[in-house]
């Protein structure tokens, strides 16, 4: 791995684990109690949503769900054939996040204060797809143990790896995923705090963190660069 890539990935990785923990928070607090990011606690509403009869909030859980699982597979299509790591493949897929989650804060502006049903379901299956898209992204970046959706196998590796005692590497692992795990529950905190006195800003703060990344990333050339594994007959 290089050092601009150790360097890049420490920031870039917890900018997108703020994207994710904000829509997260937003969605429950705003679409009806669901998760557009943390599928693990989407699908438990959804269950308890089924087993409890209330269908209305097992079309929302669904619906996000489905976005989800359309955003990866949209994702993964655009990335397929790409070396493992960040490159401008990966970028031109966060660019499509942001396309996507700038349509949905126009939508929430242009819905505000209430919310047609029919505006709420479209909303939460575009936001899933976002953070479809941007697992996809972060799984072809293939950082061990780092997710920014997935915040619950980001915790375990994080003290998994306190407990292992990991050696030091180029990239400080355990330090991008305690970033990573704090960032996501910090936006989590803000977007809560900033529902009541200015909703809006709980889908435009995301937006505006993910297009601040990218016109850094942009700016820095981080499209070229590449977080390379050793494959057999490669050298790391």
């Amino acid at each position: 791995m290089e050092h601009a890539d150790a360097r890049w990935l420490e920031w870039s990785l917890p900018a997108l684990a703020w994207v994710g923990g904000s829509l997260d928070a937003m969605s429950y607090l705003a679409l009806g109690h669901v998760f557009t990011a943390n599928m693990t606690g989407n699908t438990v509403l959804l269950a308890i949503a089924l087993g409890t009869g209330t269908a209305l909030r097992a079309l929302r859980s669904l619906l996000a769900v489905c976005g989800f699982a359309l955003g990866v597979a949209a994702g993964t299509a655009l990335l397929r054939g790409q070396a493992v790591g960040w490159s401008t493949r990966v970028n031109r897929v966060l660019l499509l996040e942001a396309v996507l989650l700038g349509t949905a804060a126009l939508a929430c502006a242009c819905g505000h204060p209430s919310l047609p049903v029919s505006w709420m379901h479209a909303l939460i299956s575009m936001l899933g797809m976002v953070m479809g898209m941007q697992s996809a992204a972060v799984r072809q970046v293939h950082l061990s143990g780092v997710w920014t959706t997935f915040i619950t196998g980001t915790l375990t590796e994080w003290v998994a790896g306190l407990v292992d005692r990991t050696p030091a590497q180029e990239l400080p692992i355990g330090r991008v995923r305690a970033a990573v795990y704090a960032t996501y529950g910090l936006a989590a905190l803000v977007t809560a705090w900033l529902h009541q006195p200015w909703p809006t800003s709980a889908i435009v703060l995301p937006l505006l963190v993910l297009l601040v990344l990218l016109v850094l990333l942009g700016v820095a050339g981080c499209g070229a660069w590449r977080v390379r594994r050793s494959r057999p007959g490669q050298s790391a």
